[in-house]
């Protein structure tokens, strides 16, 4: 399929899904000379919307793919291409990598310093050697009990809730051997005093 973006067009597959979010669909596609990007096409009426919430989201410092054009005409976002794996896959392998902790408790503090909380369920980050990407839109002013540290934490790490959310996801999670109540919970302390910023 292709789409048009001011005076160019963009080349890309339904298998090219990369993000499917509740108000829109992030695909890989590319230019005529073959260079990667990441095309959101918002649901019909989202647009500005979708637009609105990530230029946001990046004035209060929480990462998302650079915005290289917005098209209000044909309703798309063009964004910068980058290398990035999507979390719920990272958070299966036997190690887990310790940049994924420190860079969502970066965008965590930076959505908490400006007053307001992010979607921190997995699916909805992505992490690369450039950092953690936030490819959701939701956002809404911060609450205490709405902490990441404080509750989407445990989705996170070997809990029983985060073993859970992951084969709800669809995920094969035979391999993974949950943390007890207690376990979990001295996990989780030591990863916010490790990690909070």
């Amino acid at each position: 399929m292709e789409k048009k973006v001011g005076s160019k067009t963009y080349f890309y597959e339904e298998g090219d899904l990369f993000f499917k979010g509740y108000d829109h669909d992030v695909y890989i596609c590319k230019d005529k000379k073959g260079k990667p990007y990441f095309l959101a096409i918002p649901q019909e009426g989202r647009y500005e919307e979708v637009l609105k919430a990530k230029k946001f989201l990046k004035k209060i410092g929480v990462d998302g793919p650079k915005i290289k054009k917005a098209d209000g005409d044909n309703r798309v976002i063009l964004m910068k291409y980058v290398e990035v794996a999507p979390v719920p896959g990272l958070l299966l392998k036997e190690e887990i990598e310790e940049g994924i902790y420190e860079e969502i408790f970066r965008l965590a503090k930076f959505a908490r310093l400006s007053k307001f909380t992010i979607d921190f369920r997995p699916e909805n980050y992505f992490y690369g050697r450039k950092g953690m990407f936030y490819f959701g839109t939701s956002f809404k002013p911060l609450k205490e009990e709405e902490r990441f540290e404080r509750g989407d934490i445990a989705l996170w790490m070997r809990t029983k809730e985060g073993i859970k959310h992951l084969k709800d996801l669809g995920y094969d999670v035979s391999h993974l051997v949950p943390y007890t109540e207690l376990e979990a919970k001295k996990a989780i302390v030591l990863r916010v005093v490790k990690d909070y910023q």
